[in-house]
């Protein structure tokens, strides 16, 4: 079984319409090669050498990944550089990309309802002025530190996280942005969340989430968008109905390490 590559890309963007991406996003088809009847899609968060392989290993004609490959133009391909051989190998191998990135964080259904369904959120919904952000309610108040075991657990896997805020007090209205959405403090403060959950947090984010009078918890880049792999790939599977194989990445690995000293 295949399915045309040009019919592939609209399944896509049916899932994930394009016109919702950021407008600094580069969503959207990065590599186009080799054939047209595709058989099997991989689908992964980030493209590196191990996704490129486990790509060639599991017989995959075409990518899917959460992560751009191309952020924006380029001047050169040079092999010598990382980026330069993910392209070549690429295109050698015959293995097209496409990327679908703040389009599918946005859409109903998405990595941000994903994360809300998670950690149990309900009365879940994408304020108007920032679309990309979720707004939920837990089921009851909880202590922020309640919270931040559930995010830990049901998120992280155990991993950590970092936070500002009273542990103590009680939380309920709760903003979340996959990825590095730091940049809606304020306007997660200003929808009244108690707290905003994202990734990639800054001492300087934290310290003004102080000032606002909102609690912050930093659940990873990495660990907030994993979860595109099985989302998307699911969605797909849905879509495709038999007519391609979909395979979500098993080599996705974050490069971010924490160490816990035991004394």
């Amino acid at each position: 079984m295949s399915v045309k590559k040009d019919e592939l890309i609209k399944i896509i963007e049916h899932i994930a319409p394009p016109e919702l991406m950021e407008s600094w996003d580069n969503t959207g088809m990065q590599i186009s090669v080799g054939k047209e009847d595709i058989e099997r899609i991989l689908v992964c968060l980030d493209i590196c050498d191990e996704t490129i392989d486990e790509a060639v290993s599991k017989g995959c004609d075409f990518i899917v990944s959460h992560h751009p490959l191309l952020f924006s133009g380029i001047r050169s391909i040079d092999a010598e550089s990382a980026k330069g051989r993910y392209i070549v190998e690429l295109i050698k191998r015959e293995i097209s990309v496409y990327s679908s990135h703040t389009s599918f964080d946005t859409v109903s259904g998405g990595n941000n309802d994903y994360l809300a369904r998670l950690i149990g959120l309900s009365s879940v919904y994408a304020p108007e002025n920032e679309p990309i952000m979720r707004i939920g309610e837990l089921d009851e108040p909880l202590k922020m530190s309640r919270l931040c075991e559930i995010v830990d657990r049901k998120i992280m896997k155990n991993s950590g996280l970092a936070y500002s805020g009273d542990p103590e007090k009680h939380v309920r209205r709760v903003g979340i942005c996959s990825g590095a959405g730091a940049s809606l403090t304020d306007a997660a403060q200003g929808l009244q969340c108690d707290v905003l959950i994202t990734g990639d947090v800054k001492y300087h984010d934290f310290q003004r989430a102080e000032e606002l009078g909102i609690s912050l918890i930093d659940a990873g880049h990495f660990e907030t968008e994993i979860y595109f792999c099985a989302n998307m790939g699911e969605k797909l599977k849905n879509e495709l109905n038999g007519k391609a194989e979909v395979v979500e990445s098993d080599s996705q690995k974050n490069c971010l390490k924490r160490f816990f000293s035991v004394i």
